[in-house]
């Protein structure tokens, strides 16, 4: 039996659904960095370490979508329906664990837990905004404006991106040179549309 970290999947849970949905998972798995971690028609759930995912630009390159830690769940456009496209590539960024859950047994939990459903409709509901977010992202004219949005589109509830890598591994999931992505951040934090802390960046 898999013991689950809470996240917003299992948020509100009381302990005893909390350990029914714990007797419904399977086992963690372990992965090492590098690993690709997407399984289609498989729900991924990080209970340790942070991946990337990221898709393949039409310059061939890699493009970073989002940063994945703890907690944080994947493969919600495939664990439903016949969906073969492994359209993104998730890149583990540092050893850790995770559970895979496949379609029947995420269907079974949804049967039995009226808030793990309204929870996960929550989520969906975020990554329709945060796809939007995205769009715009890419649709915007300067590099710095697109880091701009990509920030918008990280930030957390307190307005904070979090930096888990190194702007040099930054600059390479954006696709920018390490050049213009430390000019752009200058030139947004002399603007005041960002606060730079440390490995915190905080936006206006």
């Amino acid at each position: 039996m898999a013991v689950i970290i809470i996240n917003y999947l299992f948020n509100g849970l009381t302990k005893s659904e909390i350990d029914e949905v714990n007797s419904m998972l399977p086992q963690k798995s372990s992965f090492k960095k590098g690993d690709e971690l997407y399984k289609n028609g498989l729900l991924g759930i990080i209970t340790s370490g942070k991946a990337a995912i990221s898709r393949i630009a039409l310059t061939g390159q890699p493009l970073m979508i989002r940063m994945l830690s703890e907690g944080e769940i994947f493969g919600s456009a495939s664990i439903f329906g016949d969906w073969k496209e492994g359209a993104s590539s998730i890149i583990a960024e540092s050893d850790g664990q995770i559970i895979y859950i496949d379609e029947k047994t995420f269907k079974e939990i949804l049967k039995r837990s009226e808030k793990v459903t309204f929870n996960y409709i929550t989520f969906l509901t975020e990554r329709i905004r945060f796809l939007n977010r995205r769009i715009d992202a890419f649709s915007a004219g300067s590099t710095e404006q697109k880091l701009y949005e990509f920030l918008l589109s990280q930030k957390d509830e307190s307005g904070d991106f979090h930096l888990n890598v190194s702007l040099v591994r930054l600059s390479e999931m954006l696709n920018v040179g390490r050049t213009s992505l430390y000019r752009d951040l200058s030139a947004l934090e002399n603007k005041g549309l960002i606060k730079r802390e440390n490995k915190k960046i905080h936006i206006f």
